[in-house]
């Protein structure tokens, strides 16, 4: 396994669309052959499970890497011996209206990526041109052990700052010897006694097969008001779904039988583009798609107290009943069939038999951030494994605590003692300046911490209710499917 590395500029498309295109195509550009019909320096030397980092040039001397990605074998090469492969039709105009070029045919030449992952960290070789692909120098290649998550700073500009006060000494992650930071210090200023919520809890899921913990594992964070104080609590690092919903249903309970109003945010979809629930054949009332998927996912998707779980076979299972393969995609290569496969560009296209690839709520997301479709299942960076593993258990807690889920229930707030669960996403929330060595560090949970800080500060100002509210900008039909199937994101 050889490791390299690609520079990327805004020459082809601005640094947001292309992490978003990588990540969302697993495809990333770059030609066989020059202009004079010359290979291209390394492209022969490049071979499936090859490690690709892709960085990008900044203005003046910067350079920065963002992704880890697994070198997939092509489908359609370009010419025998090497990994460039070509794209045609469908395929190629979604890359082509993304940015990337196309050669003398019509097609767009680039290589196929599994096993994205983000891989943040300045970069030290030496290396020549853009949008060319170098052996990485020692001095890198040590850093991918080390690279972090992506900051939002880095993709989008942070906004807004809020007041600190000296820390609680007792504000330290359970399970975290860290010790407590500016995000641990925020405070929220009461300024109207006219909440919409009395306590806010914010859940950063999982699809781990294993029980784990610190980044890329469950965290809970919440925080409640006493009159015109609020209180938030230290973050939960839970290592399984079955304890993390163990916990929430107790402290949900709870807080319900002391009469608040409480509001559960989850970072996965509640909802997949409209038409799901009948191309699987279920039985759906009307309105009530989104309920008869909910209920199919509680009953097929499996998961066991070592997070051990059925999502892969599951994703398979669906497939086949819509015609396969599609929509479902990206599971883990032992996972791969003829039906659920690693890929989707040159495999198959959206609309799948009617499915759309994006809900009409992620489409309004990707205006502001990069985002991904709810039938990737894995390979690094995706919603939609957690979505699959995050319904499943939705649907049982929800019941277990009589709470309604938003906005299949009502587009409003609750009038008295209630839960509310929404689906939110993180990357949506602007951050105080000073949380941005927190976020590189501890992202998840900063992040359930920051949506918590934020849910409260919206709620005091008196704005929240308003979020709840029904879209203006959304015709009849649209909003029909919202309502009925595909669900909607808080903060969007």
């Amino acid at each position: 396994m050889k490791n390299w590395i690609y520079f990327a500029t805004a020459e082809k498309a601005s640094l947001a669309s292309t992490i978003e295109i990588v990540i969302d195509a697993q495809f990333l550009w770059r030609s066989a052959f020059n202009e004079k019909g010359a290979q291209i320096a390394n492209v022969g030397g490049i071979e499936a499970g090859d490690h690709i980092v892709v960085a990008w040039r900044h203005s003046g001397a910067i350079r920065t890497a963002y992704l880890e990605c697994t070198v997939a074998a092509p489908v359609s090469p370009v010419t025998p011996g090497v990994v460039i492969d070509k794209l045609t039709g469908p395929d190629a105009q979604m890359l082509i209206a993304a940015g990337y070029p196309i050669n003398s045919a019509g097609e767009v030449e680039g290589i196929r990526l599994d096993n994205i992952r983000e891989c943040y960290f300045q970069v030290q070789g030496r290396y020549g041109g853009n949008n060319a692909i170098h052996k990485l120098a020692g001095e890198d290649v040590g850093q991918l052990s080390i690279g972090a998550t992506i900051p939002p700073e880095a993709l989008m500009k942070p906004v807004g700052r809020i007041a600190t006060y000296d820390p609680d000494p007792q504000l330290l992650a359970r399970g975290s010897m860290l010790t407590p930071s500016a995000v641990d210090r925020a405070k929220v200023e009461a300024t109207t006694g006219s909440r919409a919520f009395d306590a806010y809890v914010m859940v950063d899921w999982s699809s781990s097969s294993l029980p784990v913990t610190g980044n890329d594992s469950i965290w809970i964070a919440s925080g409640a008001w006493s009159d015109r104080t609020f209180t938030p609590t230290s973050p939960l690092n839970v290592p399984t779904r079955l304890q993390a919903v163990d916990f929430l249903r107790r402290q949900l309970l709870l807080w319900r039988e002391e009469g608040k109003r409480v509001l559960v945010g989850f970072d996965f979809a509640f909802g997949y583009p409209a038409g799901f629930a009948r191309a699987l054949g279920l039985t759906v009332s009307p309105g009530g798609a989104w309920k008869a998927l909910h209920e199919h996912f509680a009953a097929k998707v499996t998961d066991s107290p070592q997070n051990k779980h059925n999502r892969d076979s599951f994703a398979d299972d669906c497939n086949r009943q819509v015609g396969a393969p599609g929509p479902f995609w990206g599971c883990a290569a032992s996972s791969a069939t003829h039906s659920l496969t690693q890929q989707h560009i040159g495999v198959f296209q959206f609309p799948h038999h009617g499915l759309q690839e994006w809900r009409t709520t992620d489409n309004w997301a990707r205006r502001r951030v990069t985002t991904q479709s709810v039938w990737k299942l894995n390979c690094g960076v995706s919603v939609g494994g957690q979505t699959i593993l995050g319904i499943k258990h939705l649907d049982g807690l929800a019941r277990s605590v009589d709470g309604r889920r938003w906005p299949f229930e009502g587009w409003s707030t609750p009038a008295g003692p209630a839960i509310w669960f929404a689906e939110m996403f993180p990357s949506l929330v602007p951050y105080p300046a000073d949380w941005s060595d927190e976020y590189r560090t501890r992202r998840d949970r900063t992040q359930v911490r920051n949506c918590v800080r934020y849910a409260a500060e919206r709620d005091s100002a008196g704005v929240l209710k308003g979020d709840f509210a029904k879209p203006g900008a959304l015709d009849a039909a649209t909003l029909a499917k919202v309502e009925g199937e595909e669900g909607w994101i808080l903060w969007v």
